[in-house]
């Protein structure tokens, strides 16, 4: 006779146990908006259309970099996707290469950086793509931030660029344990049992 109260309050309390479960680790969302490239330079006029900006993110494990971070990040990247507009360079697909330096002020803000990928395509025509995400590097002499290179093979058939550097936001996001979404399924599970008792035969 008590039986469906019973489960009833299982049900309540694996809910709520789940609700109060401790989180597995804090992972990190290290995302970035590029300017809008104000350099193209196509000499052969083959360069895809649409090339716009450098966009993209990385997510990383543990804590946020934090305050007078200085040093490469690799170690701690789970995911990478980044793209200038029209080819996009990402994880699983690509491996991270070299190494992807940032350094914060005391306030933990991204003051400098310097990130870059290389994806070999399959396409006839653009078999090398590079992407080069730096806050104070130069082309040529000149101030460059975002750049992205288009060669096939060897031979270079283009590249966009800007000027100024674009900008790093850091978001946390955590990452629930197992053991949560055990809770969780176990009350739920509880409660339909309990609903179905319920139901006239």
């Amino acid at each position: 006779m008590h039986r469906p109260r019973m489960s009833a309050l299982l049900g309540f309390a694996l809910l709520l146990a789940s609700a109060f479960a401790p989180s597995a680790r804090a992972d990190v969302l290290l995302s970035y908006t590029g300017s809008p490239f104000t350099n193209i330079n196509d000499p052969f006029g083959v360069l895809p259309s649409g090339l716009t900006a450098m966009s993209g993110s990385f997510l990383l494990s543990g804590d946020p970099l934090g305050a007078n971070f200085a040093g490469a990040i690799n170690s701690r990247v789970l995911s990478f996707s980044f793209t200038d507009g029209v080819t996009t360079i990402s994880s699983p697909g690509f491996a991270l290469g070299g190494g992807q330096l940032f350094q914060t002020d005391a306030s933990g803000n991204i003051v400098l950086w310097n990130v870059g990928f290389t994806a070999d395509f399959p396409s006839p025509q653009f078999r090398l793509v590079g992407f080069s995400i730096c806050s104070d590097c130069e082309l040529d002499g000149q101030p460059v931030n975002d750049l992205t290179e288009y060669q096939n093979g060897s031979f270079f058939l283009g590249e966009a660029y800007n000027d100024p550097p674009g900008v790093w936001t850091e978001t946390v996001v955590a990452a629930p344990e197992p053991l949560t979404f055990v809770l969780l399924g176990a009350g739920l599970a509880a409660l339909a049992g309990l609903r179905r008792s319920n139901i006239p035969q």
